[in-house]
């Protein structure tokens, strides 16, 4: 169980990587975080410039690589109802591309582990 201020997340991944598969494994919360990052900034941008949206879906491809082991690669799939024009679509992607998570992702933050 992971908790963060007042929600609780279940994380447990699959038998083969050592759970019970009753959860998302860490790295598929990270993706799906990123996911849902992506698609709120997009939405609002939507909602701020009057652009069409009857249905919005981002799905998030990934690979793990190893030495170290961490997620290696995130393929982003946008999808939009009504499908936007060519100009909007460069324009709501260049949006997502300031999502927080991804902004993160590429300048990540200092970590700090410790016991307490």
């Amino acid at each position: 169980m992971v908790t963060v201020g007042v929600h609780a997340v279940v994380v447990d991944p699959a038998p083969e990587e050592g759970g019970a598969g009753t959860g998302m494994s860490a790295p598929q919360l990270l993706v799906a975080a990123l996911a849902a990052c992506i698609l709120a900034f997009i939405a609002r941008s939507c909602q701020l410039h009057d652009i069409p949206l009857k249905h919005l879906k981002v799905e998030l491809d990934f690979t793990i690589a190893s030495a170290p082991r961490r997620i290696g690669r995130i393929v982003a799939h946008v999808r939009m109802e009504p499908e936007p024009p060519e100009e909007v679509r460069r324009r709501l992607l260049a949006v997502a591309r300031r999502a927080t998570l991804l902004n993160t992702l590429a300048c990540p933050p200092e970590i700090t582990l410790q016991f307490e």
